[in-house]
């Protein structure tokens, strides 16, 4: 007899496997940091460049504690941050 699952079902158990994971296996290996900036710092972030404004603040906050990046965004590829990469446009 076929069980009657709904996609729905599998979304679901797909959501928690990947909360398990990530509480198991990536929470304990990083530090969460966060960041409040001021006035000056944001105005900062509105000078049109290759990085959005979010972008620019990942990278300062990046910059600021010494951080490698983890990401497959191009913006970042001009950085001067460590990037770690799966995209191999960003490391030629």
């Amino acid at each position: 007899m076929a069980a009657n699952y709904k996609l729905q079902d599998f979304s679901q158990l797909a959501d928690i496997d990947i909360f398990v994971i990530v509480k198991n296996n990536i929470l304990n290996r990083f530090n969460v940091v966060g960041k409040s900036f001021d006035k000056q710092k944001i105005e900062s972030f509105l000078i049109v460049d290759e990085l959005d404004f979010v972008d620019k603040a990942m990278a300062s906050i990046c910059s600021e504690n010494s951080f490698v990046i983890l990401t497959n965004d191009m913006d970042f590829k001009n950085s001067g941050l460590d990037i770690l990469t799966g995209n191999p446009r960003i490391l030629s």
